[in-house]
Parts: structure tokens; C-alpha cells; sequence
């Protein structure tokens, strides 16, 4: 009970949470695709390019700047964990730098993703997708590998849709990066929250922000969808 009565639970909660993060930039978050093609009166040749990308190595310097705010995180927990009645005032600077790098991973996920119109199970392609900055490096990338393929020599060879046409789909680590930064958002909320208020309190204070996140997320979905 003094386990929970401390909190600890919460800083135990957030060493689980940073572990998930960085499983999820070095497994495979999202699968990319891009085609090419061959015209000519004779018949047409049709060519596929596919890669799964991980965050970590992967998706250029945004994707190691995750990684490394997953391994802060962690090491904040455990400092957390370490920190005794004593170490408040440390407690309050942990939870600041969770909540801070937490925001900065939502903002990193979201808005660099925003251009995606369409994420499908087997990376279908869709025209007019902008790729953000923590795609845009494998896409160039890819585009680049079938660019230096062997039948690239061929001088009718094209990137169907340009550069902006290409398909994305997510994979396990993706669904272990947004969840986790989504955890370790609520903990750190909490984590600061209880400098000044109450458990009960301070819960509600969480829940009341994120719904109204939630909404706002909702309602830019819904507008996404009108043509």
C-alpha cells in the first residue's frame, strides 16, 4: 500500500511505457510503397517498390531524436523509482521533462504524418499524400532504390503518380509508439499535476484535458473526410 500511496506506481508505469516507445522505433512501424512503370505501343511494364521502415534508423533524424526521448524517458522513471519522500522537488523536474517529451512525440507523430491521406493494411497507393518529415525520408529513399534498379536503365521508365503518390501502412511499431507516447503523456500529466492537487483530482484534471484533445482530434478527422 505505501507503494501506491507514494505514487511509485506511476513512475514504474512510466519505465514501462518508455520501454514500449523504444521497442517501437526499432521494430517496424509502417510499410511504404511506391510503383513505376514502363509505356510504349507494344504493351506496359508495371514495377513495385515496398520497404518496412522502423523509426529508429529508418525515418532520418526526427525518428533517432524518439529513440533517445524513449531512453530519457526510461531513465526518468527510474530515477523517479529511486527518488524517496526527500526528493520531491527532483520528482517535480522528472515529470516535467516525461510530460514535455511526451508533447513533443505527439506533436512529432501527428503532424509529421498529417499529409497522409490514407493508411491501408497493404500500403495501397493514393495520390496527393504530402509526406511529412518522418516519412519523407524513407519515401525519397524508396523512390531512390527503384530509381537505381536495373530496369530504371530503360528510358520509359516513370514514377507512376510522381513523388507525391505512394502508399503507407502501419505496423506493430507504430501501434507501440502511439499508445506508449499516449500513456507516458497521461503519467506525466498526472506526475505534475499531483505537485499541486490531490490523486482524485488530478485524475479528473487528465481526463478532462485529453477529452478535450479527443474532440478536437475528432472534429479534424471529420473535417478530413468532407470532399
Amino acid at each position: 500500500m505505501d507503494f501506491l500511496r507514494r505514487d511509485d506506481w506511476t513512475w514504474a508505469a512510466i519505465v514501462v511505457a518508455g520501454g514500449m516507445l523504444v521497442l517501437g522505433c526499432l521494430v517496424p512501424a509502417f510499410a511504404l510503397a511506391v510503383e513505376a512503370g514502363t509505356d510504349s505501343e507494344g504493351g506496359a511494364a508495371s514495377y513495385r517498390y515496398t520497404e518496412d521502415v522502423n523509426v529508429a534508423w529508418d525515418a532520418g533524424p526526427l525518428g533517432v531524436a524518439a529513440l533517445v526521448g524513449g531512453v530519457l524517458v526510461v531513465a526518468a522513471g527510474l530515477a523517479g523509482l529511486a527518488a524517496r519522500r526527500g526528493g520531491a522537488r527532483t520528482k517535480g523536474w522528472l515529470a516535467g521533462g516525461v510530460l514535455a517529451v511526451s508533447i513533443g512525440l505527439l506533436l512529432l507523430l501527428g503532424f509529421s504524418t498529417s499529409g497522409v491521406s490514407r493508411w491501408t493494411s497493404d500500403a495501397d497507393l493514393y495520390p496527393g499524400q504530402d509526406p511529412g518529415p518522418l516519412v519523407e525520408a524513407a519515401v525519397d529513399r524508396l523512390q531512390d532504390e527503384g530509381a537505381a534498379s536495373s530496369e530504371a536503365r530503360d528510358p520509359r521508365w516513370h514514377l507512376v503518380g510522381g513523388e507525391h503518390r505512394y502508399g503507407i501502412g502501419r505496423r506493430g511499431g507504430w501501434t507501440a509508439l502511439s499508445w506508449s507516447t499516449l500513456a507516458l503523456y497521461w503519467l506525466g500529466a498526472y506526475r505534475v499535476a499531483r505537485l499541486r492537487l490531490g490523486p482524485w483530482l488530478a485524475a479528473l484534471t487528465v481526463v478532462a484535458t485529453s477529452a478535450a484533445g479527443f474532440v478536437w482530434l475528432f472534429l479534424r478527422f471529420i473535417d478530413a473526410l468532407e470532399p
